[in-house]
């Protein structure tokens, strides 16, 4: 069988489309791999921004605690006094401060719980949102695999 110049021609052109096509390929696997890596970055940027919001909740609480702790102690004080007055002009002042303690006392109690039960939810979230989140880098890895074998 003689190969005439014209096949070997035709031979040539079809190896080109098939090197062209496996490199059209390999830049199409390329950028699949870019925009893989592009949606790990931004699961792991809301999964840090999903942490930090229940750590900053956590430090609102501590926050109101520690109120919470200082005005009960306020309170005691004042109350120790109460005790031991001794004319009507300090008992008013004192039973005036007693009410404006009790009150702020409330209304730290009252945020208190608002930010208890944030926190609560926010972690029923945080929860969730990891379950989903292992479940997405499984499926990155995956693909990532996938993709890397087809290269």
């Amino acid at each position: 069988m003689n190969v005439t110049p014209f096949q070997e021609f035709i031979d040539f052109v079809q190896c080109e489309d098939k090197i062209t096509a496996c490199l059209r390929s390999q830049d199409l696997i390329q950028r699949d791999l870019a925009r893989l890596e592009e949606e790990k970055k931004a699961q792991s940027l809301l999964s840090e921004k999903e942490h930090a919001l229940v750590r900053s909740l956590r430090k609102q609480i501590d926050a109101y605690e520690l109120e919470n702790s200082s005005l009960q102690n306020q309170k005691k004080s004042i109350e120790k006094k109460l005790e031991h007055v001794a004319n009507p002009k300090e008992y008013s002042s004192l039973q005036g401060e007693y009410v404006q303690v009790t009150k702020s006392l409330a209304a730290v109690e009252e945020k208190m719980m608002a930010a208890w039960e944030s926190f609560e939810k926010e972690q029923e979230h945080l929860k969730n949102f990891e379950k989903i989140d292992t479940e997405l880098h499984v499926s990155f890895g995956a693909r990532d695999k996938m993709l890397r074998e087809h290269l």
